[in-house]
């Protein structure tokens, strides 16, 4: 298995060509650090819905590690929770959100009630 890491900052514009640049490889797996602080609002809903596309087009996987529990419902289609490295749920992603199991799964869910991106 071919694995991928990409790593998306801040930029104007050039974060598309280079996520499509990296994403074009034959990675079976890609694992993304999107860091939140570092992409304005407008961007962070830009570069979700392009890797969204991707995902669509190529089928790759695409293992994405975030506190942000609103960028997790709009791309992902499983959820592993995780609190102080043990898996609390794993689950499709609308079932975690629609009856969370575990209490910190619910805090969670309650602490990203309004979209940031």
């Amino acid at each position: 298995m071919l694995h991928k890491s990409v790593t998306v900052t801040g930029g104007n514009g050039v974060f598309g060509n280079a996520i499509m640049q990296e994403l074009s490889s034959d990675a079976d797996i890609t694992s993304l650090d999107i860091t939140r602080g570092g992409l304005e609002v407008c961007i962070q809903g830009e570069v979700l819905n392009l890797l969204a596309g991707i995902q669509d087009k190529t089928g790759v996987s695409m293992l994405l590690i975030t506190h942000n529990l609103n960028v997790v419902r709009h791309i992902s289609d499983r959820v592993a929770i995780m609190y102080m490295g043990d898996f609390l749920e794993v689950d499709k992603t609308e079932t975690i959100f629609a009856a969370p199991k575990h209490d910190y799964t619910r805090k969670l869910i309650a602490a990203n009630h309004h979209p940031n991106f």
